[in-house]
């Protein structure tokens, strides 16, 4: 297999550029000495003097075509702030998108953004999107990891329609972003506009949609000079009450009230180099995870970051294995963050103190428990986590990079430290690899352990054929703790995985086909011992219509052993998304055939998963979103029949008062139904309703007044056992917070 993989490289490094992307395009960026209103209405002397720019290109489907439809941007700057305008044209301006939805939330509608790569590095560029209506969407695009909204910064911006299209103002405060110390720099940048109802993205500069870089095909903004390097503090204070009930011994009761100070830090040490802190932050999501499918299944669920000192500033950590996902820090008590750019070089320093290792629900899951020998040496003590990246760009669009973490618990620790890279061979041919060592001492039995892990990903595009190999190989005492490792299931022996895939590109601005591609892949896993873990062949189709409707369909072929046994399996899925109507945006999700059940007995059965889910806009301030997600598995063995089934589906509305003020309600019902020999038959349902009222004029700065509610009830019919016929209150909350910025 190894051979395989240095043959398949060794060939497809030695193709050169078939379709080789434009030189990036240069502007001067006109510089100006007064402010403006941000109103949409673009009646200030300045935009008379700015630099306009206004030839776009088709980027998608089909790229470097001339624009449909007209675009306009005006961009100009003073010591203080980066001006950004856009006009968009529509032949028919009934056929705008836009509503009146929060920050983050616009992917729907019709959107203009502007791309900035401040450190000219051809690596990271910050992504500001503005709806008609102006609301806003920013976030980072990393080169080789695509874009990441968590971030968000402090901007204005206002959108207003007219006649033939509308207009977006902006005002980015250079405070607000970090670039260079440097008397005079160079931006690259790149202007993008998306028109639903054409199923378009257009871009200045024009842009090659099948080249492995994006940032480093921006074009320039020239001798930007006499910038003030200012670095701003920003003073979170935020206060929070909440009070709890809950059934505790058949009897529901409240807690006291509870109320929290804390405390968050921002300051900037250069131009380009952040510190961050926290003191006992609010670390309480204002909307709870959306539970997922978590009934027989061997890999462990993962869960998206939301809370924000974990969001500004975490792109410089983030590496081809996850050896930092934050979801592990559970409970803060505070932390420290260090993150920025000097140069040709990138650092990172990430530092938090965890109370959640303390806990009796923590420490059971290690098997230590009240009265066992290491109880009372873990008991009640925090963990302390720390994080140190270092990245250097080199050559052309490459980097390489070092990262080093650590956890500290007790007596035990998790120690992890190794390389990284990204090479840019050219537009056509990059490559991805990382090399850790983890050493470990375990909590309870004082076990040392250590093993590496190694990843690498080369990946060919082109007009005609796109190829992946990918491997990865970890030890089978490789611990990330500060980390996440999505195959720890199979760990017990170790495992090596290698998967080839290949794919090719159909896309035209014309016809009733956009985008048409084709892909195969297979891959293995096997274990350090060499047996075979997983095999699998896949074939696929991905339809993009014209009529805003996109298609998958996949076909599997699967050898999977599982409890010493082999077992193959067939399985196709089907996926469909329409948004054709500016008022409904639909999909659904379907995945079918054979299944493992992954107990005791373990044996082959028949498996059903569906995900459907659809948005509701009757308006541009109202928004109803309802989804549905059903797993089931069915199957016979020893003449018995067994049945499991989960479903979840989850409704939820908001209405955007203003682009401040809103009030979200969210419904859920999940249901849990399984039947076997031993349990007979077993039903449990869980009701959950969360209400929040929240202003938001900013980042930072918000005001919410919320209640969390959940009911259950559990039948173990045919036993006699917990005949429990309807919901009961299990816990409930009321809560408020509120917090301001303050930026000296």
């Amino acid at each position: 297999m190894q051979a395989r993989l240095t043959v398949w490289l060794a060939a497809f490094c030695l193709v050169g550029v078939l379709d080789a992307a434009p030189g990036p395009f240069s502007r001067e960026l006109a510089r100006v000495d007064q402010t403006i209103t941000v109103d949409g209405r673009l009646t200030e002397p300045i935009w008379k003097k700015a630099t306009r720019i206004d030839d776009f290109y088709t980027f998608m489907p089909e790229a470097g075509l001339p624009a449909q439809e007209r675009t306009a941007a005006l961009l100009a700057y003073d010591a203080d702030n980066l001006y950004v305008a856009f006009i968009a044209f529509y032949d028919d301006p009934s056929k705008i998108r836009a509503t009146l939805a929060k920050r983050d939330r616009i992917d729907d509608d019709d959107v203009v953004a502007i791309f900035i790569d401040t450190f000219d590095g051809s690596q990271t560029a910050y992504r500001f999107s503005f709806n008609p209506l102006g609301i806003q969407s920013d976030g980072l695009y990393r080169e080789f990891v695509g874009e990441d909204l968590k971030p968000d910064f402090l901007y204005y911006s206002k959108g207003r329609l007219f006649s033939r299209g509308y207009i977006v103002e902006a005002r980015i405060p250079f405070s607000s972003i970090s670039f260079p110390d440097k008397d005079v720099m160079n931006w690259r940048i790149a202007l993008f506009r998306r028109t639903q109802y054409l199923n378009h993205d257009i871009t200045w500069p024009r842009l090659d949609n099948f080249s492995t870089e994006f940032v480093g095909q921006l074009g320039q903004l020239k001798n930007i000079s006499g910038i003030n390097a200012r670095r701003p503090v920003s003073i979170l204070p935020e206060v929070t009450a909440s009070q709890s009930g809950r059934l505790k011994n058949d009897a529901f009761s409240y807690d006291p009230l509870k109320a929290n100070f804390g405390l968050g830090l921002k300051y900037g040490l250069t131009s380009g180099i952040n510190i961050y802190g926290t003191y006992r932050p609010d670390f309480s999501q204002v909307e709870s995870d959306a539970n997922l499918i978590d009934v027989n299944r061997r890999s462990p669920l993962y869960y998206r970051e939301k809370r924000l000192f974990f969001l500004e500033g975490m792109d410089i950590f983030e590496t081809p294995i996850e050896a930092l996902y934050t979801r592990q820090i559970v409970d803060p008590v505070g932390g420290l963050k260090l993150s920025g750019n000097a140069g040709e070089y990138s650092i990172g320093l990430l530092s938090a103190v965890d109370s959640w290792q303390g806990t009796d629900d923590f420490l059971r899951g290690l098997g230590i428990t009240p009265g066992s020998e290491t109880y009372g040496a873990y008991s009640g003590k925090n963990s302390l986590s720390n994080t140190l990246r270092l990245r250097r760009n080199i050559l052309d669009n490459s980097t390489v990079g070092v990262l080093l973490t650590d956890r500290e618990f007790g007596e035990s620790f998790n120690r992890v430290g190794g390389v990284d890279g990204k090479l840019s061979l050219n537009e056509s041919n990059v490559i991805a690899f990382q090399g850790l060592y983890t050493w470990t001492r375990e909590a309870g039995s004082g076990e040392e352990i250590s093993d590496p892990v190694y990843y690498f990903n080369y990946i060919f595009t082109s007009s005609i054929l796109g190829v992946q190999l990918f491997y990865q190989d970890y030890g089978k005492n490789v611990r990330l703790q500060n980390g996440f490792i999505r195959r720890s299931d199979i760990l017990d022996n170790g495992f090596r995985d290698a998967t080839f895939q290949v794919w090719h590109d159909f896309r035209s601005t014309n016809g009733w086909i956009q985008q048409y591609r084709p892909s195969a892949y297979f891959s293995q896993i096997y274990d350090h011992g060499s047996a075979l873990l997983e095999e699998t062949y896949y074939l696929g189709n991905n339809i993009i219509f014209n009529g805003k409707t996109s298609v998958d369909i996949g076909l599997f072929r699967k050898r999977e052993s599982y409890r010493n046994s082999m077992f193959t399996k067939f399985n196709y899925s089907f996926y469909l998304r329409n948004t054709y109507f500016r008022w409904l945006i639909a999909s659904m999700y379907y995945y079918g055939g054979d299944d493992i059940y992954y107990s005791n007995p373990a044996f082959l059965g028949r498996t059903d998963f569906a995900r459907f889910g659809f948005t509701l806009k009757p308006n541009p301030m109202l928004s109803i979103f309802f989804s549905n997600r059903y797993y089931k598995f069915s199957g016979e063995n020893g003449g018995f029949d067994y049945g499991l089934s989960q479903n979840i589906p989850r409704l939820k509305v908001n209405w955007q008062f203003t682009r401040s003020w809103s009030l979200r309600l969210i419904a859920e019902h999940q249901s849990l139904r399984f039947a076997n020999p031993a349990l007979q038959a077993y039903e449990y349902d869980d009701l959950s309703l969360s209400v929040l009222f929240s202003y938001e004029p900013s980042p930072g700065t918000v005001f919410y007044l919320g209640y969390n509610d959940l009911q259950s009830r559990q039948d173990q019919f045919n036993s006699g056992v917990w005949p429990v016929p309807d919901y009961r209150r299990q816990n409930n909350v009321f809560f408020t917070k509120l917090s301001y910025l303050f930026r000296y």
